[in-house]
């Protein structure tokens, strides 16, 4: 590999383009060697780990929190790990955030890969609309996930 000196010595338009970050041309001032995928970096493995797949829980569901008392469909979305028939499902999740002035609720029925969306005032507003519109079915449930154009 060419040294400073050679960049000095003489002009050279490779070294140039190197030394400007327009290139990377080997054997001239500037060249950087890049560090192949699956190599430690910074003393970390950068390799690809396998994924760890959680099923559902084989355990009994827990305890209703005195907080979820008034809201009992909610919470046995949230925590329950059979269908009502005894078929195993997936456990729901939500996903609570603040946006333009209000508190907004992302509910994921993950077993059929279902969301539904609902909005309040406050937090409690929020999880008591969910909770109403889940007795009355009235949650307007749409496809999980980004979908292709056609």
């Amino acid at each position: 590999m060419a040294s400073a000196k050679h960049w000095r010595a003489r002009w050279c338009g490779l070294c140039y383009a190197n030394a400007k970050g327009r290139g990377n041309h080997p054997g001239h001032f500037g060249y950087r060697q890049y560090i192949p995928k699956n190599q430690y970096i910074y003393g970390v493995s950068a390799m690809v780990t396998k994924r760890v797949v959680l099923g559902a829980s084989d355990g009994p569901p827990p305890e209703r929190h005195k907080d979820f008392d008034k809201l009992p469909q909610l919470w046995d979305m949230l925590t329950s790990p059979t269908y009502e028939d005894g078929t195993r499902r997936k456990t729901a999740s939500l996903t609570l955030f603040f946006e333009e002035g209000q508190f907004k609720a992302c509910l994921s029925d993950r077993d059929v890969d279902c969301v539904a969306f609902t909005s309040g005032d406050g937090l409690r507003d929020v999880l008591a609309s969910l909770e109403r519109r889940l007795q009355e079915g009235s949650l307007d449930w749409r496809q999980a996930g980004m979908r292709r154009k056609k």
